[in-house]
C-alpha cells in the first residue's frame, strides 16, 4: 500500500472458504461458491465460507459430505410399524404390501380384508 508518506507492505489472508477480490473499496475477501465445483451427489446449498449437500428425502449424507446413499425405512425404528404385513425398501422411499386375501387401504396404509375372503380362515405356512 503506498500513500505521500512512502509504500507499506500489507498482508492479508482470507479465511477458508473465501478468496480475495479487489473491489472500489479495496482489496476484501469475498466468499467461493463451492457448489461449482463440488461433487456433491444431492442439492449443493452454497454456504458463507462452505456448502452443504443435501441428499433428500430417504437418502443420508455419507461421511465423505458428497455421496448419498439410501436409507432402508423398512428396518428402521418406528417405520416398521406402517407397513402391517410386508414393507419393501425402494430407492429413496418404501412401500408396503399385503399377504394374501388383504387389500391396503389407500388412506391408512393398513390391511383391510377382501370383501370376498372375510369370514375365512387362513392358516400360516
Amino acid at each position: 500500500m503506498c500513500n505521500d508518506g512512502g509504500c507499506e507492505h500489507v498482508s492479508r489472508v482470507c479465511p477458508v472458504g473465501f478468496r480475495m477480490a479487489e473491489t472500489v473499496n479495496g482489496v476484501t475477501c469475498t466468499d467461493i461458491d463451492e457448489c461449482e465445483a463440488s461433487s456433491c451427489e444431492g442439492t449443493c446449498i452454497n454456504t458463507e465460507g462452505g456448502f452443504v449437500c443435501d441428499c433428500g428425502p430417504g437418502m443420508k449424507l455419507s461421511t465423505d459430505r458428497t455421496s448419498c446413499y439410501d436409507i432402508n425405512e423398512c428396518r428402521r425404528p418406528g417405520t416398521s410399524h406402517l407397513c402391517k404385513h410386508f414393507c419393501h425398501n425402494t430407492h429413496g422411499s418404501f412401500f408396503c404390501s399385503c399377504r394374501a386375501g388383504f387389500l391396503l387401504d389407500p388412506d391408512s396404509q393398513a390391511p383391510r380384508q377382501k370383501p370376498e375372503y372375510v369370514g375365512r380362515t387362513f392358516l400360516k405356512k
